[in-house]
This record gives C-alpha cells, structure tokens and sequence, in this order.
C-alpha cells in the first residue's frame, strides 16, 4: 500500500509537471488492480490529453496568425510601454533593411524622417513618409492605433507602401493636368496668334489694330490669372494642428454663411466631439462646399444645404455637406476633383481640388456622391 501511495504521489507530480513545463509525452501507468486507482490514472490521462491537445491547437493558432502576419503587404510593429518591440513581422524588417530591432529607439537610429513621423504620430491620423532603404524609395502611410491586453497597453504601428499606387495616380493626374493645361494655353494663345498674324499682314487700319490690342491684351490677363490659380493649387500650407471643438467650428461657420445670405441647417451628433487638424484649413474646406451646395440649389424653389458631423465606428470624424440641388452626371462627378475642370461659365476649377489636397494633407478623404436633379453629397472622413 505504501508503494501504492508512493507511486500515486509521483505521477500526481509528474501530472504537474507536465503541465508546468508544457510536456506531451508523459503517460501514467494503468496496471495496478484497484478500481480506484485506476480510476485516478484514467482520470489524469484523460486530463493531460484534453491539455496536450488544447495547447496543441494554441500553438497551430499562433503559428497560423504568425504566417498570417507575415504575409501581409504591409509591415506590423507592436511596442510595450515601455517602446520595447514584443513583435515585428517580417515585411516590416524587410523595410525598414536592418535586423530585428529590439525597441523603438533602434528603428529611428539613422532615420530621421522615420524618428519624425513616429514620434508626431496619433491614434487616427494618418501621416506619409518618403523612405529610402538599401536604395529603394518607399512612399508610405504610416498608422498608430492602441491596444489593452490584461491591462497592460501596446501600440501598434502599421507602414503601407503606396508606392505603386502614387505612381499610377502620378500618371494618370500628370495626363488630365496636361490636358487642362494645353485646353487653357491654347485658349489663350490661339486668337493671339492669329490677331497677330493678321496685324503683320495690314497695319493699316487702326480699328482692327485698336481691337487685336484689346482682345491680345484681355487673353493675356486671362492666362496671368490662370497662372496665379496654378500656383494657389500648388503652394498650400503645411497643417498647423490644434484640438478643434466641432461645435465651436460648426457655430463660427453658421454665423459666417447667413452673412452671405445663405441658411445652413447643422446635426452635430455630439457636443464633445473634437478634430485634431489645422482649424483654418479646415473651414476654408467647409465653406467651400457650402458655396458650391449654394450655386448648385441657385434655381431650386426650397434650397436646403445641410451640415452633419457625427463620428464612426473607428471613431474618425465624419463630416458631410448635402444638398437638394440640381445634382452632377456621372461623367461630371468622375471629374470634379481634377485642378482646372469646372461646369461653372467663370469658375477656376481650382476649389474642389484643393479642398481634397487640404483634407488628404491631414490624413483623411473626401469624397463625393450625386445625382442629377436631385442634389449631391460631399462627405469628408478624417
């Protein structure tokens, strides 16, 4: 009997043994004749092998969400408190060219531009970085998000490359810019020309000579003030970031519109909602839609323009101006961002454009929806 509890005793250890040092290849022996016994030994039999597979299943998770994460076209880092690095994938080791960091300060050695973004990064705001590595150049956008695991916080830092995708965009925005360009150029140096020619023919008459100066003199205005317009587009302001009260925006903006005659109905879903963007930037954006939900209700009986702001489920803020106005085409709509194009008869076709560049300055979209006839919708997500 003694022998009996003696072997009992060990296997219970060895029992807690296997578990404490995660062990798969114990067995418990089942010779002894009591019933009773042999009852506890299929018991802990049974136990370890509900055990064993369970910690086989975690670790078959681990090493699926590992291969997972690993294979995804963007590059993972997630940092303790601390700035210690407790995981990398390898996309992200892949950029960044070096070995495994072992915190935060290893990664911004030697890169300035990358200490930067990092150390200015918020949760929600996304921020894009030129990076060159191994002679490779990289346009990233880089996200911070957070995250509590048993209480204790990490960040997570996520670096897409987007090279590939600007470069397409580059392409197909340098074509419709060129485009505009040539139509606008052409515009203007085309009668020049041919008032010229006909000058150089017959000086004669003083009334053709006194019209060609007028209208030489008109075209050549009309291409300084598209020049000045190109270099609005093209000279906008970096963002200087301050916490904006939604309300207090919303308000100022109200008030600034019914002095231009124009009654703007608002929703702010919550009172406390803030942005963290440049404020004038911001309302320049604002205003701007508003005035073009204005002109595009000029002909309607009972014009509604309306501001909403509310927040979504990743808790960016989301900001829509709609109209019941006369709406776009499709073929309009696919336009209207383009710098230059315009429907309007004296219009710049530069505001919609830097309303876009000002919003994808700060990390956010704008885009657009509308039907023709019945008005359109410009939502802003940042």
């Amino acid at each position: 009997m003694y022998r009996l509890n003696l072997r009992t005793t060990n296997q219970f250890k060895q029992f807690a043994d296997s578990i404490q040092f995660s062990e798969s290849n114990i067995s418990f022996s089942n010779t002894v004749c009591d019933d009773t016994y042999r009852a506890y030994y299929n018991s802990l039999e049974r136990a370890l092998n509900k055990i064993n597979l369970q910690t086989q299943k975690r670790e078959a998770d681990i090493s699926f969400y590992n291969i997972l994460l690993n294979r995804i076209d963007f590059a993972l880092i997630i940092v303790d408190r601390a700035g210690n690095i407790v995981w990398i994938n390898k996309p992200a080791l892949d950029m960044l060219g070096r070995p495994k960091p072992v915190d935060l300060e290893a990664i911004k050695k030697g890169a300035d531009e990358l200490k930067k973004v990092f150390e200015s990064l918020q949760p929600k705001i996304s921020k894009t970085l030129r990076l060159e590595t191994e002679g490779k150049i990289r346009n990233l956008i880089v996200n911070l998000s957070t995250i509590s695991i048993r209480g204790e916080e990490f960040n997570i830092y996520s670096l897409k490359d987007v090279q590939m995708i600007v470069d397409k965009t580059e392409d197909i925005a340098w074509q419709q810019l060129i485009q505009v360009l040539t139509h606008e150029i052409m515009n203007s140096l085309t009668p020049i020309i041919s008032l010229s020619e006909s000058l150089s023919k017959d000086r004669s008459d003083t009334e053709l000579l006194s019209k060609a100066m007028e209208t030489i003199h008109r075209r050549s205005k009309g291409l300084v003030s598209f020049i000045n317009n190109y270099k609005q587009l093209t000279q906008i302001s970096v963002p200087q970031y301050t916490h904006i009260k939604i309300k207090a925006l919303v308000d100022d903006i109200t008030r600034l519109m019914k002095g231009h005659g124009i009654e703007l109905q608002t929703l702010i879903t919550s009172d406390s909602l803030t942005l963290y963007a440049d404020r004038a930037q911001i309302e320049q954006v604002l205003i701007n839609l508003i005035k073009n939900a204005q002109e595009s209700c000029s002909d309607i009986t009972n014009p509604m323009i309306k501001l909403t702001v509310t927040n979504d489920a990743n808790n960016l803020i989301v900001m829509t101006v709609s109209d019941n106005g006369s709406g776009m085409e499709a073929n309009v709509l696919q336009k209207i961002f383009t710098p230059f194009y315009t429907t309007k008869p004296h219009g710049s076709g530069i505001g919609l454009s830097i309303c876009r560049q000002i919003v994808t300055i700060h990390g956010g979209t704008l885009v657009a929806s509308s039907k023709l006839g019945e008005g359109s919708v410009f939502t802003i997500r940042i």
